[in-house]
Parts: C-alpha cells; sequence; structure tokens
C-alpha cells in the first residue's frame, strides 16, 4: 500500500470544508402575522461568516409547517446579517423588503407556535399582536415591526385590520366586514335581516362607543365622533353586501374608525354588533 503523507495542505482543506458546510447560527429574531396566515414574516440573525448553505436546512413548526430551505444565501459575509422569510403576500406589499425565501401562509399559528430549526435554534412564542402593525421578538418583546432581508433592506408593513366588537351583547352578531385595503373594495355583509326588513345601513364613525342601549339594541358608535360614511341600501331579506371603495392613499395608513349595521323594517329599528376597521395594506 503506497501510504502518503498527510500534508499542512491536506490537514486546511480536510478542516475548512465542514466548516464552509455550515449554517448553524442562524437565529429567529422577529416573528409577524396577521389573524388568517395570509402575512407572515421569520427574521433571523446571525453573527459569524461562512453561514450561507441554508440549502442543507430546514425548519418546522409544532403546527405542521415545514419548509426546506431551496438555495444557498448569496455570499458567505454572514457575520451581523439577516435574512428573511415570508409568505407571497407580505412580499407582495408595495414597499416591503423582499424576503430571501418565500415560506407558506399559515406556515406560523398566529394563537402561539414553536419554530424548530434544524441548525440548531428552537423559539416558541405565544399568541402574536394582531393589530397590523405589530411583531414580536425571540423573547416575546412586542414592537412595531421592522423586517430585514439580506441586502440589508428594511421597512415596516401596515396591514389593513377588521376586527368584530359586540359591547354588552345585546345586539345579533348580524355584521361583517372586510379588512379596508388601500386602493381596494371594501364591503359590509348584513345577513339573516328578516323578511320584515326594508333597508339596511352601516354606520362609519371615527370613535367607537358601548353602552348606551337603546330600543333596537345597543348603540356601538359614538355619533358625536366625525362621521366617516354612511351607506344605505333596500334590504334583500337574507343577505346583503353594501360595498365602498377605499382611497389608495397612502396618509390613510393606520387610520381607524369604527362601523355598525342597522336594519329597518316593520316600524323598527335594529342595531347589529360593530365591527372596528383599520386601514392599510
Amino acid at each position: 500500500m503506497n501510504l502518503r503523507p498527510v500534508t499542512p495542505a491536506l490537514v486546511a482543506i480536510l478542516t475548512t470544508v465542514p466548516a464552509l458546510a455550515d449554517a448553524h447560527a442562524w437565529e429567529v429574531s422577529e416573528i409577524f402575522s396577521n389573524a388568517d396566515g395570509s402575512v407572515q414574516f421569520v427574521e433571523w440573525f446571525n453573527d459569524e461568516d461562512d453561514e450561507h448553505f441554508m440549502h442543507n436546512e430546514t425548519v418546522s413548526t409544532s403546527s405542521g409547517g415545514f419548509f426546506a430551505f431551496p438555495r444557498p444565501l448569496p455570499h458567505p459575509v454572514t457575520a451581523g446579517r439577516n435574512f428573511l422569510m415570508a409568505t407571497a403576500a407580505f412580499a407582495a406589499i408595495p414597499g416591503a423588503p423582499t424576503p430571501d425565501y418565500i415560506m407558506p401562509d399559515g406556515f406560523l399559528d398566529p394563537a402561539g407556535d414553536t419554530i424548530d430549526y434544524s441548525g440548531g435554534d428552537v423559539v416558541s412564542f405565544g399568541a402574536l399582536p394582531l393589530d397590523g402593525k405589530s411583531s414580536v421578538t425571540r423573547n416575546g418583546a412586542v414592537l412595531t415591526n421592522a423586517p430585514r432581508n439580506f441586502a440589508n433592506v428594511s421597512s415596516s408593513v401596515r396591514l389593513a385590520v377588521s376586527g368584530a366588537r359586540n359591547g354588552s351583547g345585546v345586539n345579533r352578531n348580524c355584521y361583517s366586514a372586510t379588512a379596508p385595503v388601500l386602493g381596494a373594495t371594501w364591503n359590509g355583509t348584513i345577513t339573516a335581516a328578516g323578511p320584515t326588513a326594508n333597508i339596511v345601513a352601516i354606520l362609519g364613525y371615527e370613535t367607537a362607543s358601548s353602552g348606551l342601549v337603546l330600543a333596537g339594541g345597543e348603540l356601538l358608535v359614538s355619533v358625536g365622533s366625525p362621521q366617516i360614511f354612511l351607506l344605505i341600501a333596500f334590504s334583500n331579506t337574507t343577505s346583503d353586501v353594501l360595498s365602498q371603495t377605499v382611497p389608495n392613499d397612502t396618509a390613510l395608513l393606520e387610520f381607524s374608525l369604527s362601523t355598525q349595521a342597522v336594519i329597518l323594517g316593520g316600524g323598527a329599528l335594529e342595531f347589529c354588533n360593530a365591527v372596528d376597521l383599520i386601514l392599510g395594506h
């Protein structure tokens, strides 16, 4: 057998290659989701170089999410850098930083989850804030979202939010509404208006209210605050959809208002629940 001596150069190669093929130092730094999981991101941070071999790694969640990184990061200078994985809907938001990886919708459970990275990091979190702008750190601290990608581009997103509210609960839950996205059509739906219904309306005021119970139920918007809109239509007695175009004006980002549906017919008035809205992307 012809054995050759191990040279210093060969030792250097053998000890360097495994290190280059590693990506163990990445840690979750920021987590964000909307209510239905369609807009989500996970930002990662690393303090070592040569950690770009992401195509050897996977990440999973206790809720059943799984993602295999399809390719390495662009270059080995990774110390002090972030990378960003996010859903396609996040990537489509105007001004959002371009994700380095697109992950599936609903990858995270907004009610709480555990992220398990094959490189070693494991992070658990409770219910995520669903106000359209807040994210959490790996330690659970709440902050205004500021995701950063590997190209060092960072910005903050503001999502449209729709949340039902019913005060003391005396009103029927007969009103739902979509989130008011800038430049899109907003819809409010009034269901089961009843055979005596003649007219349905949606009141939009700047401020919410509660506690004032009238003959038709509890008034949940403050009629003393500025009125934003009033939509009125004849009822088909089953399901009525009233629509409004949201201006495509970024000055309206985070503008909030409270809305409530009203049903009129048979000489009586009935208040439905309220829906509070925040304008956004």
